[in-house]
This record gives C-alpha cells, structure tokens and sequence, in this order.
C-alpha cells in the first residue's frame, strides 16, 4: 500500500527524514511545506532553508508560507490530500484544522525520549542535563506542545564528551531510519499509541543568546555543558573588563575554591585558568571581542589578560 504524505521540516536535521520518504517504495511524498527563504551571510542573499533546497533537487513540490495561522494558508496543504503529514523541525505551530485533516493525523519526530524535553531545543537539554541517553520518538500530533502519544522511539547513548553537532547529526539519522521502518504500519494504522507518562516531564524552551553566559557561580561541570550544548549556537561567553570573550573549548578541574569567584589564577602552559565554584575552569580557545579567534596562548601573549584580572559574575 502507498501512502501519499506531506513533509513538513525546515532545518539540515530534517533533511534524512525527507530523503527516508522520498526511497521509500511505500511512500509518496506529494508536496513538503518549509519555512520561507531568509537572508543569510555578508551579502544578505536570500536562501532556502535545507529542507526546500533538498526537495527542489528531488523535484518535489514546496510550498513555503509565513504561517499557518491566517485564513487559506493550510488549504495548499489540504489540497495535495496527504493521508499523513509527516513533522520534523518545522518550526511553526500547526493549527487544530491542519492537524485533523489527514485520515492518519499528523506524526512529528522528535529528537528526545519524550515526556523528556518537550520543546524546541530537546538536544541542547539533554547535553545540558548532563542525560546519559536520549533518542527519537515518534508521536501523534494533538494540540499541545510535545504531549501526543508516542508511537515508536530509538534510544542513542550519550557519552560526557560530545557536542550538540555531533548529537544532532546521529538522531537525525536515527530519526530517519525509525521513520523508515514504521511507515509500512504508519500506513495501515498499527502503531500502538502509548500516552506520555506524567513523570519525567521536561521542557526545552527556545534558547536565547544569554544563555551561553558561562557564570562563575555555577559548577565546573555545568560549563563543560554549556561549552557543548551551545556550539555552534548561540555560543558560550565570558565578560572581562566589559569586554566579551567568546569561549569555544575548555578544560574542567574540581577543587575547593582558593580565589574570589572569576578571578584569573593561571596564565601558565598556554591557559587562563579561572575560578569557579567548585574548582577551576581553563579557557583553551577564545575570541575576545574586536580581535581574532585564538587559543589561549596566544590571548596571554597579547597581553590581553593577566593573573588577578576578574571576569564578570552577571550577564550583560
């Protein structure tokens, strides 16, 4: 049996799901709706979101509105007669009309194990939380946010090194070859919908740019996460002097605090060494604001720091 199928997904982790549709010899992807073409880099060119560009090269049929929420914008949608919509990082609210109107409903996959991390940044948290696992479920879209049953899922173990690219790049495969393999029952309605449980519940809001801020007070180990979850966006910083000082790796050692908190105690062996709450954080590679991104070293050699400098214990 065939199924026609929308695909609606904008960024790269979305792509492999969309490929995963387009081979599969049980599925018709007859039109994917995406988020509209932005400006990006020096020149401000207008350019397509990963998921339209891809589905341009497949030569499928895009549809890329602003919204969904005024009045005709869901009828191209409905109008393509999908018996699924398949959701993956689409990045808009999808209204109650859109979400009733295929026969098989609308199934989002999500890059968690949900009730987990319900929300738009599932892999930033679970890096964040310090999770020993995670993984992709699928789920049966209702009106809430993330809180449909869950059709099927894969687990992925996380490891205490890895960074939120690395992460992304496995659970988007993963994500596709779930998808791939239930859409045969997706099909025919055979996937037992398990309700979300009513513990365990997490959220994962929109991240904003201050929260890369890398605050002394903290922990050491909570750094280390931030340094991984938030690369390569929105980053993670430090503020010296009113100057910010983009940080992009380090290294952690606990300990008993022996300085004031933010204090420079270190500029040996190529690293800046700051104190923490709990121990010492070394800033391995940096970009100071209006200077080149460097390692540490060359930061020291510079001059642009010294033993007894403090960094500052508040966001800007």
């Amino acid at each position: 049996m065939t199924i026609n199928v929308v695909f609606m997904g904008s960024p790269d982790f979305a792509v492999p799901c969309l490929e995963a549709l387009h081979e599969h010899p049980d599925c018709n992807v007859v039109g994917v709706v995406t988020q509209p073409d932005k400006p990006a880099g020096r020149g401000r060119k207008l350019t397509p979101p990963p998921v339209a560009a891809r589905a341009h090269e497949l030569q499928l049929d895009v549809y890329q509105p602003p919204g969904l929420r005024k009045a005709g914008r869901i009828d191209p949608i409905i109008a393509w007669k999908p018996d699924i919509i398949i959701v993956v990082a689409y990045g808009k609210i999808l209204p109650k009309e859109l979400l009733d109107a295929p026969p098989r409903g609308c199934v989002n996959v999500h890059a968690s194990l949900l009730p987990r991390h319900r929300g738009a940044s599932p892999i930033h948290q679970a890096i964040l939380q310090g999770d020993n696992e995670t993984g992709v479920a699928l789920m049966q879209m209702d009106e809430g946010l993330d809180t449909g049953p869950v059709l099927a899922e894969a687990i992925l173990p996380l490891s205490q090194r890895e960074r939120t690219p690395e992460v992304s790049e496995k659970l988007s495969s993963l994500g596709a070859a779930l998808l791939s393999k239930n859409l045969p029952a997706l099909a025919q309605g055979e996937l037992k919908a398990v309700t979300q449980s009513e513990s365990g519940i997490t959220h994962a809001p929109l991240i904003a740019k201050r929260d890369g801020f890398l605050d002394p007070r903290q922990t050491v180990g909570f750094a280390d996460r931030q340094v991984r979850a938030y690369d390569p966006w929105p980053g993670t910083f430090m503020v010296l002097q009113d100057m910010r000082i983009k940080v992009f790796d380090i290294e952690i050692i606990p300990g008993v605090p022996t300085a004031e908190l933010g204090e420079v105690v270190s500029v040996a062996d190529g690293k800046v060494s700051v104190q923490w709450s709990d121990g010492i954080v070394r800033l391995l590679e940096v970009h100071p604001a209006g200077r080149k991104r460097s390692t540490a070293a060359a930061w020291i050699s510079g001059r642009g720091v010294a033993v007894g400098d403090r960094f500052s214990l508040n966001a800007p």
